[in-house]
């Protein structure tokens, strides 16, 4: 569930798979010309990422269950596995 929840985004939901926003992709390029530094002349964003090679129809995820219900979800058979290690039933 973890890795699921990192790889579908709101946007992933909306756009599909492999997705991105520009305006994104273009701050982690500053962010690393910033940070991490390069040698030579920065790269343009637009050198870097393109979306032309996604398919259309996007491949979007199969509807998944919200969050906050996975959680609660986890959290109780958690406590009803707590309280069954106890003996109580």
């Amino acid at each position: 569930a973890v890795v699921k929840n990192l790889a579908v985004t709101p946007a992933v939901e909306k756009h599909g798979l492999g997705w991105f926003d520009p305006a994104e992709m273009k701050a982690t390029l500053d962010f690393v010309i910033k940070n991490v530094g390069i040698s030579g002349k920065p790269p343009a964003a637009s050198d870097l990422y393109a979306t032309g090679f996604l398919p259309s129809p996007p491949i979007k995820p199969a509807p998944s269950t919200p969050l906050a219900a996975v959680r609660t979800k986890s959290l109780l058979v958690l406590f009803i596995g707590q309280i069954q290690e106890c003996g109580f039933e």
